[in-house]
């Protein structure tokens, strides 16, 4: 007899032929007591599959789905997982008049001014909580307001522009801070609420936009590498609208050009009607844009004719623009962390990247 059939032989009668075996033998096998005693017992069972379960995860899935181990996004550093982006408030339910998110904590703020903050808002290193909302937001309620990375801005109904979370970036506050833009003196005063057309919160930056077209940018020069330059660029345009990137800061100005302050930020260019381009700025010469928006690390732009424009660092899809059907263009976006959504002129909604 081969070797092969005498080790099958043995594995026969050990675990499974025990029939025409002596009962001494039956009784006194070691791998068979040990057999049995394991599949007797439904824990055993469960830990073996999950352990499986866990080797295929761990070594097979990667072979399907690649994971690059380089990747880092600074928005999550210190985050827990949390659920509770999925359950906004019960208050805001059925009268929502805004709401606004940046990374991982939204606010809200319902048709009768009152404001809310819901998602991870706790800070494990600091201890702040976004959810313990200023006196003033408290008392007199809010017109506008905006989310950040780590602070958040709301417009009082009585004209105050109050702030809370982190301000050692120069987020929001008068006070200086070390390479930072100051919010300017004159937005601590009391200010006429029909006179604001928005605010805008990014990573430690934060802007104000009046209806006149008048714009202030502040906050980190570090963090957003274009702030400095867009603020001085803007004191001369009217803007309409300001949105930010991981990165940078992107404004469109009342016109329909899109400024960045004059620098080049955005090299990787898609167009939904020229295919890929090389430069966002040149791209956008002698096009009038209607709409912008931005995710972590990419700006969308609707350009007058609805030709969609996305640039930017394309690690999550941004640039598969989705195929809209004849007639069918984009004429609202927004942006979260890695994708985009649009809504149509036929009310129709998509959503792109990851």
């Amino acid at each position: 007899m081969s070797l092969l059939k005498r080790i099958l032989s043995w594995i026969r009668r050990a675990f499974w032929k025990r029939d025409n075996l002596p009962e001494t033998e039956k009784i006194e096998s070691p791998s068979y007591l040990v057999w049995q005693a394991f599949f007797r017992k439904k824990t055993a069972i469960f830990a073996l599959v999950t352990l499986i379960g866990l080797f295929l995860f761990v070594f097979i899935a990667p072979m399907v789905v690649p994971l690059d181990v380089n990747y880092t996004d600074p928005l999550q550093q210190n985050v827990a997982p949390v659920y509770s982006l999925r359950n906004p408030p019960r208050g805001l339910k059925k009268q929502v008049a805004a709401i606004d998110g940046f990374s991982d904590f939204t606010v809200g703020l319902s048709l009768e001014g009152e404001v809310f903050t819901w998602g991870n808002t706790k800070d494990s290193l600091s201890g702040r909580d976004m959810k313990k909302l200023p006196e003033a937001v408290k008392k007199e309620g809010g017109a506008l307001a905006a989310a950040g990375k780590d602070h958040a801005l709301a417009l009082t109904k009585e004209g105050s522009l109050v702030g809370w979370g982190d301000k050692s970036c120069g987020q929001y506050g008068v006070e200086p801070a070390l390479n930072a833009l100051s919010m300017p003196a004159e937005l601590a005063e009391r200010l006429d609420v029909e006179e604001i057309a928005g605010l805008s919160c990014g990573y430690q930056a934060s802007a104000l936009v009046k209806t006149d077209g008048s714009a202030y940018l502040w906050g980190n020069l570090n963090a957003v590498r274009n702030l400095s330059a867009l603020n001085e660029k803007l004191k001369e345009e009217r803007t309409e609208k300001i949105v930010f990137s991981n990165s940078a800061a992107v404004a469109l100005l009342k016109d329909g050009r899109v400024e960045t302050g004059g620098e080049e930020i955005f090299l990787s260019v898609v167009s939904s009607k020229n295919g890929r381009q090389s430069s966002f700025n040149a791209y956008l010469v002698g096009r009038k844009a209607v709409e912008i928006a931005a995710n972590n690390k990419c700006v969308a732009v609707i350009l007058e004719d609805g030709e969609l424009v996305v640039s930017g660092a394309f690690e999550n899809g941004e640039d598969a623009l989705p195929a809209l059907g004849a007639g069918e263009h984009f004429r609202f976006l927004d942006g979260g962390t890695r994708h985009f959504v649009g809504v149509t002129n036929f009310g129709n909604i998509y959503a792109w990247g990851d």
